[in-house]
């Protein structure tokens, strides 16, 4: 191998020329190079388009999956028993389904509160049918005030952590609180519904729930001492 400006013999290995410095080429080690840095042949012509599914399409198909067994159960209680018996049940807890899984894909911009308030009343429609198809009572004084409760609750819990409004440990505290007094208020109602005398078993929660939603609270108001215990416990 000769360099290729002075002609001087070169040993092999060399980099540069001895003489001259010129700099050695060598013609096998460039088509390595140029083989390395080519682009790996693609398996799909270059001009293929890819054809993406609608978004509005897959949730009108998903739709129509769920009208279908709800009206086929309907066409199949009717035709056996002349009148609507068993499927009201399947549809109530298809629309309960449909609106926890689907029904907030159908907004680009998702905010929870509204479909918070949509799925309780979805529970509420399925109870309301539940009580009215067994003649029974317990709707509007037990089932409709607990699923209220409920959905005042969690909105609260939604509002306040997504704007970072309260400290969540204080937030926890005072939730474990609501607990305990929400127990109360259930053995109420269902002394109420049902005419049973209040026996106060609702008090052994509130006592629990209390005291450790109140410790929280107080682990809350005191940043040493909360830092301290997260020292403590690794947290």
């Amino acid at each position: 191998m000769y360099c290729i400006k002075c002609g001087v013999e070169l040993a092999n290995g060399v980099k540069r020329c001895p003489l001259c410095g010129t700099p050695v080429i060598i013609p096998d080690e460039l088509k390595e190079e140029a083989a390395a840095a080519a682009p790996a042949p693609s398996l799909y012509p270059e001009n293929r388009v890819q054809e993406k599914v609608n978004h509005w399409t897959v949730l009108v198909v998903i739709t129509i999956l769920f009208l279908l067994p709800a009206l086929l159960c309907m066409l199949i209680d009717l035709r056996l028993n002349e009148h609507i018996v068993w499927s009201g049940y399947v549809s109530s807890s298809l629309l309960l389904v449909y609106t926890i899984v689907v029904l907030p894909y159908w907004f680009p911009q998702r905010k929870p509160y509204p479909f918070i308030l949509a799925v309780g009343i979805a529970i509420g429609f399925l109870l309301a049918y539940i009580c009215v198809k067994n003649g029974g009572h317990w709707f509007l004084t037990l089932a409709l005030p607990i699923v209220v409760i409920l959905i005042i609750m969690t909105e609260i819990a939604f509002w306040t952590l997504r704007g970072n409004r309260m400290d969540p440990l204080l937030l926890v505290g005072l939730f474990f609180v609501a607990g305990g007094i929400f127990n109360v208020l259930l053995e109420t109602m269902i002394c109420m519904t049902f005419g049973f005398r209040f026996s106060f078993w609702s008090f052994y929660p509130l006592i629990a729930l209390g005291l450790i939603g109140a410790g929280l609270i107080f682990i809350a108001m005191r940043p040493a001492l909360r830092k301290a215990l997260y020292k403590k416990f690794f947290v």
